[in-house]
């Protein structure tokens, strides 16, 4: 399963054939993940408090790379995007 993003040893997922009712995106770090509604609501599991907020921005920031890979399926629209 492709990372749709990757920074700051974050790593961004969506799943092709985890569409339920709730739009989301996975997230891990270090051996933590966790499941974020499009809407920054966490659903499933946990992150570090400081790994939380850098993957709320940027969800907030790719929110339309977001919608674009749930209409699709899965990560097909958005770019791997990496921080230095």
């Amino acid at each position: 399963m492709p990372g749709i993003s990757r920074f700051f040893g974050i790593v961004i997922y969506m799943y092709a054939n985890d569409h339920g009712p709730v739009k989301h995106f996975h997230a891990e770090y270090n051996g933590h993940w966790a499941k974020y509604s499009f809407d920054g609501d966490l659903i499933k599991g946990g992150l570090p408090r400081k790994q939380e907020r850098l993957v709320l921005a940027w969800a907030e920031i790719h929110r339309e790379d977001l919608e674009s890979n749930w209409k699709c399926g899965g990560p097909c629209a958005t770019r791997t995007h990496r921080a230095a």
